[in-house]
């Protein structure tokens, strides 16, 4: 039989549209449509797991590399009922299989090379989704933004290594233990004390600040890229600096500031327990430690409240998104911005 016109089988996406609230139809059609496309069970396709995907890549057997490479091959085979079954059993295989996917994306055959970037963007999409669910059902004050970091990241480049970046802000907060001197309780360290150890550690030692150049490009989003290149948003930045306090038990929170999201030391979790011991610190700015006065003279008309008000966690993370789906729409990627936007719906509840 003759090889089919790839643009044929193009595996549908249910990504809702950017801008739409209520998209219950169109996953209904993407649904459909994507079952009858690799003709299997819809159980397969609609069905979410109770937990999400295990977030560690398992390597794979000597026999599972044989057998994925044998699936890869087949989705260029001249005959159409061999390449549908190897997409499904590619698709059912899942995210393991990503590796040597994209491999593929590069391959000399068309429709091997077509299928191969259809099924990468398909799986991808299937596990985000599951991680993004999982995070909008937690609760607000439990929700896991290191998590929700990762997940983050993973849609910029899905091959990031999970436990790299865990260690990575296990080494960070490893070096502000050690600042902050032996046998002294985190609950007890004065607020100006823990502030500048965070500045010494973070921001003079390791050199984090603001990505200045290339500011709406999507990997200033990412937490592999800030953590590699010291350069990011000034929300990554904020919760990198969030997520290094919560390690060592210092109150670290992040702050909406219109324009300029920021962190602050959180005077009522403080030794004082008193919102008079509140810092105001901006990472986009290299750490520097803002008063009221000098935050209005950058935010003309801004008040304490709106100035020092904390983030929710839900809020955080729906921000997070919003960032990367503008990045994307603003780099040309619209598919991407509208994946983006149904992630962001899922935790946005």
């Amino acid at each position: 039989m003759n090889q089919t016109s790839p643009s044929q089988y193009e595996l549908p996406t249910c990504s809702p549209p950017i801008h739409r609230q209520q998209e219950t139809p169109h996953a209904i059609t993407c649904i459909l449509l994507i079952t009858g496309f690799l003709n299997i069970g819809s159980s397969q396709l609609v069905a979410q797991p109770k937990q999400p995907a295990a977030l560690v890549r398992k390597a794979l057997t000597a026999a599972e590399k044989e057998q994925v490479t044998s699936w890869i091959k087949d989705l260029g085979d001249r005959q159409y009922v061999k390449r549908q079954q190897a997409q499904t059993r590619l698709l059912t295989f899942g995210w393991p299989a990503i590796p040597y996917l994209q491999k593929a994306h590069q391959d000399t055959n068309p429709e091997r090379r077509f299928r191969a970037r259809q099924l990468t963007k398909e799986i991808r999409h299937r596990r985000s989704y599951r991680e993004f669910q999982e995070l909008g059902r937690q609760a607000d004050n439990t929700m896991d933004l290191d998590q929700a970091m990762i997940a983050m990241a993973r849609l910029i480049n899905p091959l990031i290594d999970e436990n790299d970046l865990k260690r990575q802000l296990d080494q960070l907060a490893a070096e502000v233990r050690k600042q902050l001197g032996p046998n002294i309780p985190p609950a007890k360290v004065a607020p100006a004390r823990a502030v500048a150890v965070i500045q010494q550690v973070i921001f003079k030692q390791h050199g984090f600040n603001g990505a200045t150049t290339n500011y709406d490009h999507p990997n200033n989003s990412s937490l592999a890229h800030v953590l590699k290149t010291r350069k990011g948003l000034p929300i990554l930045l904020s919760h990198l600096v969030v997520s290094v306090g919560d390690r060592v038990d210092l109150p670290f929170v992040g702050v909406p500031v219109p324009g300029r999201y920021m962190v602050k030391y959180d005077g009522k979790q403080g030794p004082g327990k008193t919102p008079q011991d509140d810092i105001l610190i901006d990472p986009f700015g290299g750490g520097k430690v803002l008063t009221l006065v000098q935050l209005q003279a950058i935010i003309p008309g801004i008040d304490r409240e709106s100035a020092f008000q904390a983030s929710t966690k839900r809020e955080t993370v729906v921000r997070m998104l919003r960032n990367l789906e503008a990045d994307y729409q603003d780099t040309g990627d619209l598919e991407a911005a509208d994946r983006t936007a149904s992630y962001r719906w899922l935790v946005d509840r």
